[in-house]
């Protein structure tokens, strides 16, 4: 069964409505960029959407193997294709139904283990908000974000608001003709650290998203440019203010919490990387974190095997190419990292190599590495002692 792509949004309207998504509503209306993929043009039983950036959404019937294999190819050749070397890393997959878990691994991307993990989504409670105080921390300013702020500021000193504002694919001008809104934190050089922007607004709702430079985090920064936008929002009229983030992300959610946000669900999603070596590397060390040491180990040797088959120039691996870990992770600690895991299992004769290699990298001596608790007992076991000096 070939899978049919269309900008019919009245096709999905039934199928997608089950799934609470704000950006799922706007593409529904045709207010938002997407390419839908459905198993029949008349009466289709399943569909997936892609929003051009992060996000896939999936509903209907999972059974329809074929037509999700013809997805498949098309989200590894294509989708996966267009956001090489995109500051987007990673993306989610959003369902009606959890059986469609099975099917989105097997038959959509079937070529890496995705995760399964909860998100949050709250909503502002104005009577909350109200009884809040909101304070800029010393030493900081907080500013509403204009084309007039925007462009005053030197390009390094507006990175994060760039970042921001790419995540959907606009310029500052097409965010504030969108009717955006949001404020920023600058510090005293003028640098913008944190700011809460609109991810979309549609009639009296709207979503909010916020980013605070890593360096300026625990200050009350997010909390301060977010009391800031939300009192904005809602003096203009805006009734529903929502904020969606990661149930693990402690930080977004405790800040929505302080200024009068109330948790309305959390939900599960697939999620993975769209570079297959980076995301064989993320899954490794999540892997690695649930003690699931068979899968890490797996996902370790995935990588790895990619990275020691470059042979120079003339064998370029184009993932290895736009690589976001390899540029920010040294290599000598992924290899310290798969000889953990293997040592966790047992399989000492490949601990042994990698974790060779990362002494050879200069990552650390075999003394250091022994100190790990993952590599108790190899300092009396007399084959890994030859598989060292070997």
């Amino acid at each position: 069964m070939a899978a049919y792509c269309t900008q019919d949004v009245g096709l999905i309207q039934s199928l997608m409505n089950k799934i609470p998504s704000g950006e799922l509503q706007l593409i529904l209306k045709g207010k938002w960029p997407a390419e839908i993929y459905v198993d029949d043009l008349v009466e289709p039983r399943a569909a997936v959407v892609w929003d051009l950036g992060r996000s896939f959404y999936c509903a209907g019937d999972h059974h329809q193997t074929s037509f999700l294999q013809s997805v498949g190819s098309m989200i590894l050749n294509h989708c996966f294709e267009m956001m090489k070397g995109s500051h987007k890393l990673d993306f989610t997959l959003r369902y009606d139904d959890p059986a469609w878990e099975e099917a989105i691994q097997e038959q959509l991307c079937p070529d890496r283990r995705l995760a399964v993990l909860l998100r949050r989504y709250y909503t502002i409670d104005a009577q909350k908000h109200a009884g809040v105080e909101g304070a800029c921390p010393e030493g900081f300013s907080i500013e509403q974000v204009t084309a007039e702020l925007y462009h005053s500021l030197q390009e390094v000193q507006r990175e994060l608001l760039t970042t921001m504002f790419n995540d959907h694919h606009i310029s500052c001008e097409q965010w504030l003709q969108g009717e955006g809104f949001g404020y920023c934190a600058l510090n005293e050089e003028g640098d913008v650290v944190s700011a809460c922007l609109t991810d979309f607004i549609d009639g009296t709702c709207c979503e909010l998203g916020i980013e605070t430079a890593e360096a300026y985090r625990r200050k009350g920064l997010a909390a301060a440019v977010a009391y800031a936008a939300v009192s904005h929002g809602l003096e203009c009229g805006i009734q529903l203010i929502g904020w969606d983030c990661w149930d693990e992300n402690e930080g977004s959610y405790r800040t929505v919490e302080r200024i009068g946000g109330v948790l309305r669900r959390r939900y599960p999603v697939m999620t993975g990387w769209f570079n297959a070596f980076d995301h064989y590397l993320v899954q490794a060390y999540r892997d690695w974190n649930d003690e699931q040491y068979s899968h890490a180990a797996r996902q370790y040797d995935e990588a790895l095997i990619r990275y020691c088959s470059q042979n120079g120039d003339d064998d370029k691996d184009d993932e290895l190419e736009y690589s976001y870990l390899l540029k920010t992770i040294p290599i000598g600690w992924l290899f310290f990292n798969a000889a953990r895991a293997h040592a966790r299992l047992g399989e000492t004769q490949k601990g042994c190599a990698y974790l060779n290699e990362a002494i050879r990298i200069g990552w650390i001596t075999w003394e250091k590495a022994l100190e790990d608790e993952a590599f108790q007992g190899w300092q009396q076991n007399p084959r890994i002692l030859a598989q060292r000096q070997a």
